[in-house]
């Protein structure tokens, strides 16, 4: 009996260990935060920002302009439909994901 106590005791003490581990690598992992980036790093970001907005159509910079500023696809397509352009939906959400830019209800948390 005291046998099975010790080995109890040892079992507990081992799972004990493997949980504690567990916890230090999430800890770990959690804390691994991804750096600033650096100012030339940034300033490429922008360039390629800027290069890729002056790319766009005139229509298209301002549908894009319009959704940063928060209005949503409807109001964007009446915009645009008032100076005789119609737009769908898809194409804002095509430059959105060219240009990396978040849709607005994750930008704005």
């Amino acid at each position: 009996m005291a046998t099975n106590l010790v080995r109890d005791e040892g079992r507990r003490d081992a799972r004990r260990r493997e949980r504690l581990l567990v916890l230090a690598a999430q800890e770990k992992a959690e804390a691994a935060v991804e750096p600033e980036p650096t100012l030339a790093e940034r300033a490429e970001d922008e360039a390629a920002a800027r290069q890729a907005v002056e790319a766009l159509t005139e229509r298209d910079r301002s549908a894009l302009l319009l959704r940063e500023e928060g209005l949503d696809y409807q109001e964007i397509a009446d915009a645009l439909a008032d100076g005789g352009v119609a737009l769908a939906r898809r194409t804002v959400a095509k430059y959105r994901d060219e240009l990396q830019i978040l849709p607005a209800r994750l930008r704005h948390r």
